[in-house]
């Protein structure tokens, strides 16, 4: 075992007490008392931050930010979503794959609902189904076609903005028209000139890459 310095050991305890001081201060400040302070004791104040630490370290997913997405009254699928690269629609779309066309092309979404949806970055491989359950489930992951449309007519020709365009994927959960539960992703193609738009099962094996990005509802 290394030997420590004297500066070392006055560095380790004042970072300590600096520790102590910053916790006294928010404990007051949610009107919280020395006994409150001293009730909890340190070992199990120790094991809590590591348990905080150890969920932070095993999480999927980092939030990025939020973004507000308009309500809609009534979204044609095969209206909006069409592989045109002139610039002549609202979005330059070059590539619809095959499971798209499949399964959501026929797709009429009404009484959209205006959303505030979550995103988040991919900080490790992960499929879909463990993606789903951090994001808290089914319920919270689903977002609507439309406002996956939306976003891109903002970024029509691949610029900056909220979904990414350096060739990750933005996913999106969608249902299609049996409400089945689906990954839906677009990504900005600079060669192709526009974005491409997949679907994959949810439970797919393939993992999706670190720094792709998830948005939820």
């Amino acid at each position: 075992m290394g030997k420590h310095s004297p500066s070392a050991i006055a560095s380790g305890a004042g970072f300590a007490a600096d520790i102590w001081i910053r916790i006294d201060k928010a404990v007051k400040k949610l009107g919280g008392t020395d006994l409150d302070i001293h009730r909890i004791g340190l070992d199990d104040f120790i094991e809590r931050i590591a348990g905080l630490l150890m969920e932070g370290a095993n999480r999927l997913l980092d939030f990025v930010g939020t973004v507000v997405v308009p309500a809609v009254e009534r979204f044609v699928a095969a209206d909006h979503f069409v592989v045109d690269t002139s610039g002549k629609r609202p979005v330059r779309i070059a590539f619809l794959g095959d499971n798209f066309k499949r399964h959501f092309l026929g797709k009429i979404e009404v009484g959209v609902a205006v959303a505030n949806l979550r995103i988040h970055r991919l900080k490790v491989l992960s499929r879909d189904i463990p993606i789903i359950t951090e994001l808290g489930g089914e319920a919270r992951a689903e977002t609507a076609l439309a406002h996956l449309f939306h976003l891109l007519s903002l970024q029509p020709n691949g610029g900056s903005g909220t979904l990414l365009t350096n060739g990750y994927a933005n996913i999106f959960y969608v249902r299609d028209e049996r409400k089945n539960l689906w990954a839906v992703y677009a990504f900005w193609s600079a060669a192709d000139g526009g974005w491409n738009v997949f679907v994959f099962s949810i439970e797919h094996p393939n993992e999706w890459s670190v720094g792709n990005q998830v948005l939820s509802s």
